[in-house]
């Protein structure tokens, strides 16, 4: 943030400092976007984690037995979140699902693309990332998703 700059936060204008942290996750006005973003993580993850303003910004996990493929799992879907939010900059609207959920179904096609120029043994579909892919299917068949 450019220090000349009013420290009143764009998004919730409540907030007289509204650093990076704020931006990204305190904000009134964020919160629900978080809220959404647990949801369909818990509803991937076998072992619930709370998802914690560390984990979101740091990727710093309070859990050693996750397996490494869920890890990178985890991390790459919170970096498309906190794509979804810089997508947003300077703008009152936080981001919707709907925004995160065609990002991550970008990224799992970039994914699909480099394991078949490295031609891996182990297709897509054996991998973490099918898991997200039925959540993904499942969330679009319901009427009303956001």
């Amino acid at each position: 943030m450019n220090p000349s700059n009013s420290k009143l936060c764009w998004r919730c204008h409540l907030s007289t400092n509204a650093d990076w942290s704020h931006i990204f996750y305190d904000c009134t006005n964020i919160k629900p976007y978080w809220n959404e973003i647990n949801k369909f993580l818990q509803a991937i993850y076998t072992d619930i984690f709370v998802l914690t303003k560390s984990l979101i910004l740091l990727n710093v996990v309070n859990s050693n037995n996750m397996k490494k493929d869920d890890l990178y799992l985890l991390w790459t879907m919170l970096a498309i979140a906190r794509k979804c939010i810089t997508r947003r900059w300077n703008s009152n609207v936080a981001p919707t699902m709907l925004e995160f959920l065609s990002s991550l179904k970008k990224c799992i096609l970039m994914e699909k693309r480099t394991k078949e120029l490295r031609t891996f043994p182990k297709p897509l579909v054996n991998s973490p990332w099918r898991k997200v892919l039925n959540l993904i299917d499942t969330l679009q068949m319901e009427p009303n998703s956001s």
